[in-house]
């Protein structure tokens, strides 16, 4: 009778740890797909890169997805697995946009951002006081403008300007970094958290663009101006008529090979070289 009692509160106990567990993974689930939700609309792209990189591989190995908001959200499960399975998760808009991300920064550059008109659309919590800041423009930009914008951000604010470009990833939230020097003492990884998820279009974008644009112009200009000069040069008069100077190397070359120097090499046929 005691072994029977024993054995029905051992299964009870059984089942209420699995039940639990069912829960606790459903409420993981969950509470990635809101994170999901939340940074992707922010974000503001249609569609979306998705990067899953494996640092166990030999090079490393990113596993690209191109999906819009719905597949995106849809492959919440299959992305959870993948990252247990040791795999980042990264998103990055697809194609030109209207975006710029502000890699490796404090807590401090997030509010310098907002006090001097910068503030972020998306703030996502990379590891322990380690974020990156998505900044929305208001406009999709050109590849080489998106990139001077970043650039400008990062070299401004303290950003990590190795990743400032216009086709950089940044983490999605809502999965683990799964960097071992992130590891925990139980073997776990921290979560990538999102602080911020507003979407705003910073207060400064129309000063800011406008001087990005006035850098651009101004480097076409030093780029240019060679060019233009040399054509200037070459239309100066009195320089028309003049004739390059004849190449008589192979000549001289043909006549120290038949000279009394080279006696062995008498008549021997003259070589040119390009």
């Amino acid at each position: 009778m005691v072994l029977y009692i024993q054995t029905v509160y051992d299964q009870g106990t059984l089942l209420r740890s699995w039940i639990a567990l069912v829960k606790s993974k459903e409420m993981a689930t969950t509470l990635t797909l809101e994170a999901v939700e939340k940074q992707s609309c922010a974000m503001g792209a249609q569609v979306f890169d998705i990067g899953l990189f494996d640092p166990s591989a030999a090079e490393g190995a990113m596993l690209p997805r191109l999906w819009n908001f719905d597949t995106l959200l849809r492959s919440v499960s299959w992305l959870r697995l993948k990252n247990a399975e040791g795999r980042h998760i990264y998103i990055r808009p697809a194609g030109e946009h209207s975006l710029s991300l502000i890699d490796d920064a404090n807590i401090q550059v997030i509010k310098r951002l907002k006090s001097e008109g910068f503030a972020p659309a998306v703030v996502v919590e990379t590891s322990p006081g380690n974020f990156q800041a998505w900044l929305r423009h208001g406009q999709i930009l050109p590849k080489p403008l998106s990139t001077l914008s970043a650039r400008l951000l990062a070299s401004r604010f303290g950003g990590d300007l190795a990743s400032a470009d216009w086709r950089h990833y940044g983490r999605l939230a809502g999965f683990t970094n799964r960097k071992d020097k992130y590891r925990k003492t139980d073997w776990t990884f921290p979560y990538v958290r999102l602080h911020e998820a507003t979407g705003v279009v910073y207060s400064k974008a129309v000063a800011f663009l406008a001087e990005v644009k006035g850098i651009c112009e101004a480097d076409r200009s030093k780029v240019a101006a060679p060019a233009s000069l040399q054509c200037r040069r070459l239309r100066r008069p009195g320089k028309a008529n003049l004739r390059r100077r004849p190449d008589t190397r192979g000549s001289r070359l043909c006549r120290l090979r038949a000279g009394p120097r080279h006696p062995g090499k008498r008549g021997a046929q003259c070589t040119r070289f390009a």
